[in-house]
């Protein structure tokens, strides 16, 4: 039974994202309402796909109860449609939830839900793959493979992460082709293109970057710059 007022949602927990602390807390809130919330614990992205797919008619809200990566996997499945992405945030940077104002705090988030407010986000299409937050090519890419590897979650293990590629990856040659302008071919250390300002854990990244102005921001080791998105406001 959902709470009176508040539109059928369903949280998508994913029990391995962020920091131990945080995640027994969260979890253990959404374990105390099970009797007025819905949720279900995901182990891998197919599971929260398929999930997705057979709720979709029976819920308005699915809420990403995880870090960047569950919220992408739960934002792939509801693109082009009228349900409305939520964010619980449990990972390491929360870097999309910090951008959009999403607090780790259920009742916060069942407030915001009843008052029925939502807003429409760009989304960037990389290779087949939808990006919400920032992508990158690069030094931050290496670092992303690096920390996802890693058995233990929260800051520290990104600065480790950061540490053991910064002092051994050489830059990668980079060409860019811009509708209208110059193309652009040059080793790079990284490359990203951002939807919002912000990695994570504020470290902002590309400062002019919003996630509802049509326009994707790319920033070039230290230069930024801006190119129209392939979908708005979908």
């Amino acid at each position: 039974m959902e709470l009176p007022g508040v539109k059928r949602s369903l949280f998508i927990l994913n029990p391995n994202a962020g920091i131990i602390p945080v995640n027994l807390i969260i979890s253990k809130e959404l374990q105390r309402r099970k009797n007025e919330l819905s949720y279900f614990k995901s182990l891998s992205i197919d599971e929260s796909g398929s999930h997705i797919k057979q709720s979709f008619d029976k819920y308005d809200v699915f809420v990403a109860a995880g870090g960047d990566g569950t919220v992408r996997s739960v934002a792939t499945e509801l693109i082009g449609s009228d349900k409305i992405l939520g964010v619980l945030p449990m990972g390491s940077g929360n870097g999309f939830a910090r951008e959009l104002g999403f607090k780790t705090n259920i009742r916060s988030l069942l407030k915001d839900i009843k008052k029925e407010e939502s807003h429409n986000i760009d989304v960037i299409m990389l290779n087949d793959q939808i990006c919400l937050n920032v992508a990158g090519v690069g030094l931050d890419s290496f670092v992303a493979h690096s920390f996802d590897k890693l058995k233990t979650r929260g800051f520290w293990s990104y600065v480790w992460a950061i540490l053991i590629n910064f002092f051994t990856f050489r830059p990668v040659n980079v060409k860019i082709k811009i509708p209208g302008e110059e193309n652009i071919s040059e080793d790079l250390f990284l490359i990203t293109i951002a939807n919002t300002r912000q990695f994570g854990n504020n470290a902002y990244i590309a400062p002019d970057a919003s996630p509802n102005d049509g326009m994707a921001s790319v920033k070039r080791n230290t230069e930024e710059f801006k190119i129209y998105q392939i979908y708005k406001n979908r």
